[in-house]
């Protein structure tokens, strides 16, 4: 909002605005989901047309769609970000986790990739663990855990929404008493995070 107020013809302003809607939405600290989502779309909305090239309005306007289900909508606006600013790895970083959510996680690899590799040394950036987070969505469990043990030896985010994610691959790989392991200590150290949410709007199934 200050942003906007010092330059309310900068669409970055809009576009901050968007994404502190939508991502409480995401990680399920959102008290009125729906009304965040209207919000964050139309903040994103606004931020375009103050400028129609402003790539990552576009590409937060895809995540704002994928996460209400407007998986087509969500599809076009990440595709058209993605062609205004390839280099620029806020934009593959939304543009991957918008197809993952959208149910094509095969189709996140590549984004997720490039956002890697323009911007390697931010080890707190989370593209390592959304593409972790997609091949588990695409069923890949092993190369799942191997990108999880990447991001955490370089330092990387880590907490109980990837732990949730290591503990779901080991489990389909029938290693159970590691995932045992994993769940007994998420459980005791965080008893209320909501997992259920939060695996759901990844793993519709």
């Amino acid at each position: 909002q200050r942003v906007q107020e010092i330059d309310p013809e900068f669409a970055g302003g809009y576009t901050g605005e968007a994404w502190s809607y939508s991502l409480p939405v995401l990680f399920q600290t959102s008290s009125d989901p729906q009304t965040d989502l209207a919000r964050s779309e139309t903040f994103a909305r606004r931020a375009i047309d103050v400028d129609p090239g402003f790539a990552a309005a576009y590409a937060l306007l895809g995540f704002t769609q994928a996460l209400a289900g407007k998986g087509m909508e969500s599809l076009d606006n990440t595709r058209v970000a993605g062609a205004l600013e390839p280099g620029d790895p806020f934009v593959q970083l939304l543009r991957g986790t918008s197809l993952i959510i959208a149910g094509l996680p095969e189709e996140s690899f590549a984004p997720l990739d490039e956002a890697f590799r323009l911007n390697p040394a931010e080890i707190r950036a989370p593209y390592l663990y959304v593409q972790a987070i997609g091949r588990v969505a695409n069923r890949e469990y092993e190369q799942a855990i191997g990108i999880i043990h990447q991001n955490t030896s370089r330092g990387g985010p880590n907490g109980p929404h990837m732990e949730i994610f290591r503990a779901v691959a080991l489990i389909h790989l029938n290693r159970l008493e590691e995932a045992r392991f994993i769940v007994e200590d998420l459980n005791g150290s965080f008893p209320n995070y909501p997992y259920k949410g939060w695996l759901a709007y990844w793993l519709p199934d």
